[in-house]
């Protein structure tokens, strides 16, 4: 499991001002969320949990299935996230917009290190056992946000890192919705679309969701659509592309992704089938 740690000062966190004018600009746009209303039939509930749960299978046996995840127990590798678009300051975690180099995550545990490449070397965020730490130039860095930020940072990607396997953990819900066409490496795609919720008496992200989206040929995931209650109070939505994937202990994971935050419902701009 991954306990959801504690919530620091972002190193890009906006202002009390900027988020107080943040607010009024995504009240004053009227949009609708990513993720839509579910049909007050139990019966259409259930036939949409029904074809969630059987997506999520497939989506989780593209990727490797849950027994070569649950037996992995450390991953390394490089990776990169890059945050784009007018919003990437409010949610993007890291202190640069392009977050590029060596990761290594104890997966089913929380704890690991993420380290990046900075104008003033590389910075190192690290969650241990005996609590957070930051080193830059492999030195403790003398700037106390990245300390706060380490165990939000280290303890989410661990997390990230482990889609499409975690729709299966801790007690979480998937509603198929349907296929959309959606934007992915700068064209428009047909997808089909899961929303996936974890319940609120859980000790792992809850409340937060995810809309996944799936090739509907291979299976595989392509984007997802979150919100985090740790960040912005949902008053905006990122979505993540994922790329260039590697095979590590037979686990299909995505080494990129790129990011981009939205109010609310500039993600649904598709059309549903």
């Amino acid at each position: 499991m991954v306990p959801r740690p504690r919530t620091p000062s972002s190193p890009r966190a906006a202002t009390a001002l900027g988020a107080a004018l943040l607010t009024v600009v995504l009240a004053a746009t009227g949009c609708s969320s990513a993720r839509p209303e579910l049909p007050r039939s139990p019966q259409a509930r259930h036939t949409m949990r029904e074809q969630g749960a059987a997506m999520i299978d497939s989506l989780v046996t593209a990727h490797g299935g849950m027994e070569a995840w649950n037996a992995v127990r450390e991953m390394t590798f490089r990776s990169t996230d890059e945050w784009v678009g007018p919003w990437d300051k409010v949610l993007n975690p890291w202190p640069v917009e392009r977050a590029a180099g060596e990761a290594r995550f104890r997966v089913h545990e929380g704890l690991g290190r993420a380290a990046i490449v900075t104008d003033e070397g590389t910075l190192t965020y690290g969650n241990g056992r005996a609590g957070s730490w930051a080193l830059l130039r492999g030195a403790p860095s003398p700037n106390a946000r990245d300390e706060q930020a380490a165990s939000y940072l280290v303890a989410w990607h661990g997390f990230m890192v482990g889609l499409p396997f975690r729709f299966k953990e801790n007690g979480a819900v998937a509603h198929y919705l349907g296929r959309a066409h959606r934007k992915y490496m700068n064209s428009s795609q047909e997808f089909d679309e899961v929303l996936v919720t974890f319940p609120p008496e859980g000790d792992v992200w809850p409340d937060d969701w995810f809309v996944v989206r799936m090739d509907p040929n291979t299976h595989e995931m392509r984007t997802v659509t979150y919100v985090t209650s740790a960040k912005s109070k949902r008053l905006l939505e990122t979505t993540c592309e994922f790329g260039d994937y590697v095979t590590i202990e037979g686990l299909k994971i995505p080494t990129t992704r790129t990011c981009a935050s939205s109010s609310a419902g500039a993600s649904r701009q598709r059309t549903r089938r």
